[in-house]
């Protein structure tokens, strides 16, 4: 029973860890979107500079636009990294599932045999003194069926003591 309130601090653990992925992978995302809207606006402005001849303002939007996909080039590796570190935390969530549902059930198998022993002990306890000697007689007589005969030459020994013919 420790080993599982053990697994289930862990699980919580694990489960903040991923959650904290997730969040991380939503705020990174929001990022990205708001970098590609500047990234379309200053598109549509230096088209607009050019088409009005303001080559001046198409330059500075174009170094704006540049550094912006540099960032989001920077943002999709944080996201790829997000990524995994997500496919990580539920790798890793599903194996302290598996272990807890191990440590469940050599909890229970060990549950079951105690169990049984209790059982097995109340039952004879509960016998009355008559049937407990039967039982063990009937053990007893078990036990000698399945006893091999006498070795023949302890048998010639005895025979020869008696003075009895073999």
């Amino acid at each position: 029973q420790q080993a599982l309130r053990e697994i289930d601090k862990i699980t919580d653990e694990a489960r903040a860890v991923l959650g904290v992925a997730i969040a991380s992978g939503h705020r990174l995302k929001a990022k990205a979107e708001d970098l590609d809207a500047e990234i379309r606006d200053l598109d549509e402005k230096i088209k607009t500079g050019l088409a009005k001849g303001r080559e001046d303002l198409a330059r500075v939007a174009t170094g704006v636009q540049i550094d912006l996909e540099a960032q989001r080039n920077a943002i999709d590796k944080a996201i790829a990294e997000n990524a995994s570190e997500i496919a990580e935390a539920e790798a890793t969530l599903r194996s302290i599932a598996s272990a807890r549902a191990d440590a469940k059930k050599r909890l229970e198998d060990a549950q079951r045999a105690e169990r049984t022993a209790i059982q097995a002990a109340t039952s004879y306890a509960s016998m009355g003194v008559s049937t407990r000697r039967r039982a063990a007689s009937r053990n007893a007589e078990s036990a000698r069926a399945s006893m091999p005969p006498w070795p023949p030459t302890i048998a010639l020994w005895y025979c020869a003591q008696r003075g009895w013919s073999y």
